[in-house]
């Protein structure tokens, strides 16, 4: 997974304003602190594919995470609040703002299973795991038959026969 360590004392144009609070007090906010999301670690999640939009703020702050765009219009997602291991909500956010889970956290996912996350959202991770894996698995196959074609061409065995003075 392509996370990257991020110092939030040196962002200074991230927008960390929670869209729950749009329009209403503060105050009677459970997802922040004053109107603003505070983080809690210094690791940030990319996202290709999800829009920065309120209703995706509000996706990945139920998943206990915040979007934020960076300088560079790079889209990303932090852990909020506390807590210990959140890499199954984590799972959830990308599968609900980005439709796949990352393959290379197929494996990882389910020594967490301990997490407060319903068995249906297990269950949706999972399948979510087994298609991107599938997938994974699949552009596999197609490289490998890709460099054994290239290695048994014609072409290559007569170079490989050809003496070099």
């Amino acid at each position: 997974m392509r996370s990257k360590n991020i110092d939030w004392d040196k962002c200074y144009d991230i927008d960390f304003s929670c869209p729950y609070c749009q329009g209403k007090d503060n105050d009677e906010c459970e997802h922040c602190n004053n109107g603003r999301i505070t983080t809690m670690h210094n690791c940030v999640y990319p996202l290709e594919y999800a829009k920065l939009s309120d209703d995706n703020k509000k996706i990945a702050i139920s998943c206990g995470l915040f979007m934020f765009e960076d300088e560079l219009g790079d889209r990303w997602m932090s852990l909020i609040g506390n807590g210990e291991d959140f890499s199954p909500y984590i799972l959830k956010a990308y599968r609900l703002l980005e439709s796949y889970i990352p393959p290379e956290w197929g494996v990882e996912w389910r020594k967490n299973y301990h997490s407060s996350l319903s068995e249906k959202d297990h269950i949706l991770n999972a399948k979510a795991c087994r298609v991107s894996l599938k997938d994974e698995i699949s552009n596999a196959q197609r490289k490998l038959k890709s460099i054994e074609s290239y290695l048994n061409e014609p072409v290559v065995k007569k170079m490989e026969s050809k003496e070099w003075v």
